[in-house]
């Protein structure tokens, strides 16, 4: 039995125009982000979604406030969809961040993991939490289609799981950006995933 997964990205919100690292507070959506949601709202309307996740917070609930109305579903909440800890650098502007530990500049641009934040959750711990939420959301679900929002650097973590791409191999493939719309199966009968399509962009 085959469960299809619907995986997203948290509209734009000030947070992300703002260059803040990770997402420990909600910010408002942009204007640019009520564009990306009406767009994503208009693709899901007519599929066949059998229930809608979201993280905690309001970015990403705001994100599918619209679909969830549309299709009459409500949205359930799961905590270990929430956005990666950055530790003592979480929610801080990258140019504060750059003045205190300029060793960190490297990982302004680049789309790949940053290393060397005190206190910061790990790859490891964001990988298992990702799968532990979205195998507890499959196995209520299962032979169903969900849609789970989540936050960038979190869905891009479990992407790579899947496929077994770890960071040190640059794909910018996997790089999610605001509402980026992820595909997979989950295949009951040898407990795995497939990614079918990765960070589509509709807008």
């Amino acid at each position: 039995m085959k469960t299809k997964i619907y995986l997203i990205r948290n509209a734009e919100c000030l947070g992300n125009i703002n260059n803040i690292l990770g997402e420990k507070n909600n910010y408002d959506i942009t204007e640019n982000g009520r564009k990306q949601i009406k767009a994503i709202s208009d693709y899901f309307k007519n599929k066949k979604i059998s229930n809608i996740y979201s993280s905690l917070s309001t970015m990403c609930l705001e994100t599918v406030e619209n679909i969830s109305k549309k299709l009459n579903i409500k949205i359930n909440t799961v905590e270990n969809l929430r956005e990666k800890y950055f530790g003592i650098y979480d929610g801080m502007k990258w140019e504060d961040i750059i003045k205190e530990a300029p060793e960190l500049r490297k990982y302004r641009k680049k789309k790949i993991e940053i290393l060397g934040i005190k206190n910061q959750e790990s790859t490891k711990q964001v990988e298992d939490r990702m799968s532990k939420a979205i195998r507890g959301i499959v196995k209520k679900n299962e032979g169903q289609t969900v849609l789970i929002v989540s936050h960038g650097i979190a869905i891009e973590t479990f992407l790579r799981a899947v496929v077994a791409v770890p960071y040190s191999d640059d794909k910018t493939k996997y790089f999610q950006k605001n509402c980026a719309i992820n595909l997979l199966e989950y295949d009951e009968d040898i407990d795995e995933f497939e990614l079918k399509e990765v960070a589509k962009i509709i807008y």
